[in-house]
């Protein structure tokens, strides 16, 4: 129990480094490059890790590759190098609205896979919906009446799809493969996706 909620805390300030780290740094370091460096860190950090399961489920893996390009596509490629292009021109706060993303992976499995929104999914889409408008207008409702947004917003809420399709897409993720392996082959799928961009740009 205590180990979840540490894994918990652990992941909620890895994601808002990522926001900071992407804010902080978009001057200095182009997005796609910022993207393309952070993967790179992930697959040497996970490498002596998932290795091993990666060559002992290299089968399930290929007859997967149609599922696990998908996944790396949104999830690896696409999603962090929206945040990085959205640091250019929005706060780190702003960033943070990437909690819609709830709201949205409730929403899209009841249309397409038909799960029923239970009460305390309901409560959470409201409180989630609660919290972005008071971020957005800063308890200040009127603002709601001139809202504006810059380009980094729009970056973030396309982020925040991508990343909504991404997490439905998980659910579906092959029970033969283990999490090892999965992270590590859609790291180095993203990588792969990624990396023309980054010679390019």
């Amino acid at each position: 129990m205590i180990s979840g909620y540490l894994f918990a805390i652990g992941a909620t300030a890895i994601w808002s480094g990522n926001f900071i780290i992407a804010r902080g740094l978009n001057e200095s370091i182009p997005p796609i490059s910022l993207a393309f460096w952070r993967w790179v860190v992930a697959v040497i950090v996970f490498l002596p890790f998932a290795l091993k399961p990666l060559i002992v489920e290299w089968s399930i893996l290929k007859e997967n590759i149609p599922y696990l390009s998908i996944t790396s596509l949104l999830g690896i490629t696409i999603f962090n190098t929206l945040i990085y292009f959205a640091g250019h021109t929005t706060t780190a706060i702003n960033l943070s609205l990437i909690s819609i993303t709830f709201p949205v992976i409730v929403i899209l499995s009841r249309i397409f896979f038909g799960e029923l929104i239970t009460v305390n999914k309901s409560i959470g889409i409201i409180l989630v919906a609660a919290g972005v408008v008071l971020l957005i207008t800063k308890g200040n409702l009127s603002r709601l009446l001139n809202i504006s947004f810059a380009i980094g917003d729009v970056w973030m809420l396309v982020a925040a799809l991508t990343f909504a399709i991404y997490s439905i897409l998980l659910k579906h993720k092959p029970k033969m493969l283990s999490i090892w392996a999965f992270q590590l082959s859609t790291f180095i799928l993203g990588l792969i996706f990624l990396f023309p961009f980054f010679i390019i740009l």
